[in-house]
């Protein structure tokens, strides 16, 4: 059987006007990733990853070319609450406790998310004991968790996610890594991550694509085959500084054809 496609983009062109001229932020984009599967977009500041997220979350739309989720358009998908989406910026209300943080997506839904789903999702994250909690009284890694169970309450389809971890600790932010692997495994949503950071990309990936400073192109593609759950010892194995390794070599190398899968 063949397999369903996630996110599909061809011949994706996005621009913007300035008083200086056009600025190309994306050229020539074709992607095809498989529904259910983790994909990183990894590259330089500028290079247009979050423009491609924010294509998938009907935030804009392309200049030119096609855009497609789960086979149908972003708007349908977005309309129908089916996308969950987690920033840098956790974006927690901060007067809500995070039980009701959590809560938010079904209220604004109209579908009231059920008690058991949120104690679920408490214990996933490891925050039962701060459930009645305010942001302000929880670490950065503690509202990011908080963040990307809020993003998951409703079991999307699909799950989007910029730079979630950028503004923590290397160590931290390994842990986080962990948990999200543990939190998309639970959705079997079909998962994109943006991301700077080489080995975050090839501990979370199925597949990483790495793209070339603006204007933003897909200059190779690596498939990341570790078993999965995949834990913090991964770090240590000679086989994952390898990919990391040509992750590297295709961000320096601008992505020449040798250095892309055949």
């Amino acid at each position: 059987m063949a397999e369903q496609n996630g996110f599909a983009l061809a011949k994706v062109r996005k621009s913007y006007p300035t008083r200086s001229g056009e600025v190309v932020a994306l050229d020539g984009i074709d992607l095809v990733v498989p529904r259910g599967s983790f994909t990183v977009l990894l590259g330089p500041s500028g290079c247009g990853k979050s423009t491609i997220l924010r294509l998938l979350a009907d935030l804009e739309e392309p200049t030119a070319g096609t855009v497609t989720v789960h086979d149908e358009t972003p708007a349908a998908i977005r309309r129908a609450h089916r996308t969950g989406l987690a920033l840098q910026d956790p974006s927690l209300l901060p007067w809500r406790s995070v039980r009701d943080n959590i809560r938010l997506p079904g209220q604004v839904m109209g579908r009231p998310i059920p008690n058991e789903r949120i104690d679920e999702l408490l214990s996933l994250i490891g925050l039962e004991d701060f459930a009645k909690a305010r942001p302000g009284e929880l670490s950065g890694g503690m509202r990011q968790r908080v963040a990307i169970a809020r993003a998951i309450a409703i079991r999307p389809e699909i799950l989007l996610l910029d730079e979630p971890f950028g503004a923590l600790d290397e160590i931290t932010r390994q842990y986080m890594n962990e948990e999200l692997q543990s939190l998309w495994a639970s959705t079997g949503a079909t998962a994109l991550l943006v991301t700077h950071s080489i080995s975050e990309a090839a501990f979370l990936a199925d597949r990483v694509v790495v793209m070339s400073p603006r204007p933003g192109r897909i200059v190779g593609e690596v498939a990341i085959d570790f078993a999965r759950p995949r834990t913090r010892s991964l770090l240590t194995e000679p086989a994952f500084h390898a990919v990391c390794d040509r992750l590297s070599a295709m961000l320096h190398a601008g992505g020449e054809p040798a250095m892309a899968d055949a």
